[in-house]
């Protein structure tokens, strides 16, 4: 194998797609796009309107600080944005089940339709034209369904629409390009124009002279605008017509530019071929040239003992090793960027694919990997990630189910299925696995299992496990360390590695979420109960103004959601909006569900189930668990299971902790937590414990969690989705509480 040479292993630092519009906040300070110049991007401060200017460098460091980034809103003061803005509901995980599918029913056949009007001349938007190409699609759509051995659901039985039907969504679809506007019950009616016929005339026609090849400025075409209507109206009161053209404001003038298609004004201000090659991501999807402009998603499976045998070491065991060795499979579930041909994630799981895994590998493409690739031992950072503008899959349940789907249009992604049996559409992926896979098992061979044949005999389950942490490290280091720097033939000998600096310096990308925008949209979703004292979720409360203000007007469970990498905030759904709440005390910022379980469990061993803990005491212990290596690879995430809302539900139950926080000495030695890992009844709650064979998920249903709430043990299902909960072999599966009616864990899209 022919590794390259690196010349130059300084990371590149991004130039990031900020556009006229857009939103950000910042250490509670909101701002605006100004403008962009060499070297970095000036923004302006909502309040004041006091432009502050900041390097890219500096840009990319508050998006990606480790604690309180900064949250970018794309389109946030747009026309269109503050309109979405001021609708009740942000995401597409934040409308009622019922409406989830019926938008989802209506974003695939507008993206069909237009991906078959581009590739194909004779289709149009006539009735007869678009009756033929409708049947296609509703034959594609059920194919699929088939394939994916998913149940009939509203998605595949509701009807074939009309023609009509679909030109108007198309009409919407093109003018506005955000989901929620397919939505019927979205927004309250638009009020008629403020301006009469001549006022509307002057204004739409200065506002689409903002797209012209000579690119002026909104501020410039409003003083143009507002000189003509001064003589117009010169010329009216000498013709003895008293009545004034009103002149309409910098603020209308700018919303009626921001409303006009986005491709539109590219096509005037960047030329044909330009906009052409920034907008037809959905007509011609392999033209692919800008990082994280498409991804595709695949899985691949291992059966340890086939694994084994490939790698030379069955052979060498006795039979006792061979009927110990467990007949488990495990699970490869990838994302690799088309234009770089860069891995952008990589899960290593013992759980059969779902919809759970599918979105846990979605959300690892949007982070920087390098701290995971340091845990597994990597020399080059593994900082491939950003916001995919298309999620390319094939037709399995776990991809074509509500939740995910939910979860890639929140993300602000366009998700892509292939037309049933032409696997060539995901050309890049398939031939990822094929030919790297080999590369990689000689790798894992060379360096992991030289001396098995040495060890004699082994604990079965214990080996199986070590067999799975070392598959996981050895598939992290081959791709990080070897692949992304070997020549690729769909590169014409280019790394990956150098393929993707390239691509960075000469595109812009889209900033990955961060915040409060991150845990909405991959959060866990629970139930709770407001009470004097907020929220309470794993034994932390959650209070603020807001969140009992909720609660004088609420007396039923509220929907709240968590990031399971960082407690110190939570989201509470108040019926018209996400509120956040932080905890109630500040070190949990930062802290993940790992590091809080297993410092729990060290005052548990303790019997100290109801301590008083410093301050600092509790930041001591934070770091000291930090380091602890298996709560880090946990905290990376390659290899850990996903956790249901059901399981940490029955976890949360066996922990039953009363911590409290104090300014004083605490009555806890500062290094309790030495030594602490989590306790075997976590993993085993959890859900990590080797069985035969890997299950299928149980068919049980997923509940609304914006539904009315049912009473008792009454479930809510649903044949939109195929439950993902993980099965714990030879234990009872965690009880489902009372109090919450949800089935599901995150995926579980309100």
């Amino acid at each position: 194998m022919t590794i390259a040479i690196k010349q130059n292993t300084a990371p590149v630092v991004p130039t990031y797609d900020f556009r006229e519009g857009d939103g950000f906040e910042y250490r509670s300070t909101d701002y605006c796009w100004e403008a962009e110049f060499i070297g970095g991007q000036t923004l302006k401060r909502v309040n004041d309107q006091l432009p502050v200017s900041f390097t890219h460098e500096q840009i990319h460091e508050m998006l990606n600080a480790p604690l309180a980034p900064m949250v970018y809103y794309k389109g946030r003061y747009s026309a269109k944005g503050a309109e979405h803005a001021a609708r009740p509901r942000a995401h597409v995980g934040d409308l009622p089940h019922e409406e989830q599918e019926k938008l989802l029913f209506r974003i695939d056949y507008c993206e069909r339709f237009l991906r078959k009007e581009s590739t194909d001349k004779r289709v149009t938007r006539s009735d007869r034209s678009m009756l033929v190409a409708l049947r296609d699609i509703a034959n594609e759509r059920s194919s699929e369904a088939t394939k994916g051995g998913g149940r009939q659901t509203y998605v595949t039985q509701k009807r074939e629409p009309s023609p009509r039907s679909v030109r108007r969504w198309l009409t919407i679809y093109e003018n506005d390009n955000h989901p929620l506007a397919l939505c019927r019950s979205y927004g309250a009616p638009r009020q008629n124009t403020h301006f009469d016929a001549d006022e509307t005339e002057i204004l739409e026609r200065y506002a689409l002279k903002y797209a012209s090849d000579n690119k002026p400025k909104m501020v410039d075409l409003h003083g143009d605008m507002s000189d003509e209507i001064d003589d117009l109206n010169e010329e009216r009161a000498a013709a003895g017509n008293p009545r004034k053209l009103r002149t309409p404001s910098l603020r209308t003038f700018q919303n009626r530019v921001n409303s006009l298609s986005p491709a539109y004004r590219d096509y005037g201000r960047l030329g044909k071929e330009a906009a052409s090659k920034k907008w037809n991501a959905i007509s011609k999807g392999l033209e692919i040239l800008r990082p994280m402009e498409r991804i595709e998603m695949d899985e691949w499976r291992l059966d340890l003992h086939v694994l084994l045998a490939t790698l030379g070491i069955w052979q060498k065991m006795s039979k006792k090793e061979q009927n110990k060795v467990p007949r488990i499979r495990l699970w490869v579930t990838a994302a690799i960027d088309v234009a770089s041909k860069c891995l952008v994630a990589l899960r290593v799981h013992r759980q059969a694919p779902s919809a759970m895994t599918a979105i846990a590998t979605l959300e690892m493409t949007t982070i920087d990997k390098t701290q995971i690739a340091r845990q597994f031992g990597c020399q080059d950072a593994w900082d491939f990630f950003g916001s995919a503008e298309m999620v390319a899959v094939d037709s399995a349940k776990w991809f074509t189910n509500q939740p995910f789907r939910v979860t890639v249009n929140d993300l602000g992604a366009t998700l892509f299925l292939p037309p049933a049996g032409k696997a060539s559409c995901r050309g890049t992926i398939e031939s990822f696995f094929r030919t790297s896979s080999s590369q990689a098992l000689d790798f894992f061979s060379g360096r992991t299992w030289g001396s098995v044949e040495e060890k004699g005999d082994r604990d079965s389950e214990a080996e199986a496990s070590v067999m799975f942490d070392a598959i996981a490290g050895a598939l992290t280091r081959f791709y990080v360390d070897v692949y992304h720097n070997t020549p690729h033939s769909g590169l014409h000998g280019e790394t990956p590695r150098d393929a993707w600096k390239r691509l960075l310096r000469q595109h812009k990308v889209i900033p990955a979420p961060t915040g409060s925008l991150r845990r909405h949209i991959f959060g866990i979703n629970m139930h709770r109960v407001i009470d004097q004292n907020g929220v309470r979720f794993m034994g932390i409360h959650y209070q603020s103004v807001a969140l009992q203000a909720l609660r004088r007007n609420r007396t039923s469970q509220v929907l709240i959601r968590v990031d399971h990498y960082d407690l110190g905030e939570i989201s509470v759904w108040a019926g018209d909006g996400w509120l956040s709440v932080k905890a109630f005390d500040e070190e949990f910022q930062g802290m993940s569900i790992w590091v809080w379980t297993a410092l729990c469990d060290a005052l548990r061993r303790r019997h100290l189930e109801k301590a008083k803990l410093a301050r600092a005491t509790i930041r001591k212990a934070k770091e000291t668990l930090r380091t602890d290596g298996k709560i880090a690879r946990l905290e990376a995430g390659i290899d850990n299971p996903v956790a249901s809302e059901s399981q940490y539900e029955y976890w949360e139950s066996k922990m039953n902790m009363n911590i409290e926080v104090t300014e004083k000495t605490s009555s806890v030695p500062e290094d309790f937590a030495n030594g602490a890992s989590l306790p075997e009844d976590f993993w085993v709650a959890m859900g990590i414990e080797i069985s035969d064979e890997a299950l299928p998920d149980p068919n049980i249903g997923w509940s609304d969690p914006m539904a009315t709430q049912p009473d008792g043990d009454g479930l809510v299902e649903t044949d939109a989705q195929v439950a993902t909960n993980v099965v714990v072999a030879g234990d009872a599966p965690p009880r489902r509480s009372k109090k919450s009616s949800v089935a599901q864990d995150f995926d579980s899209k309100a």
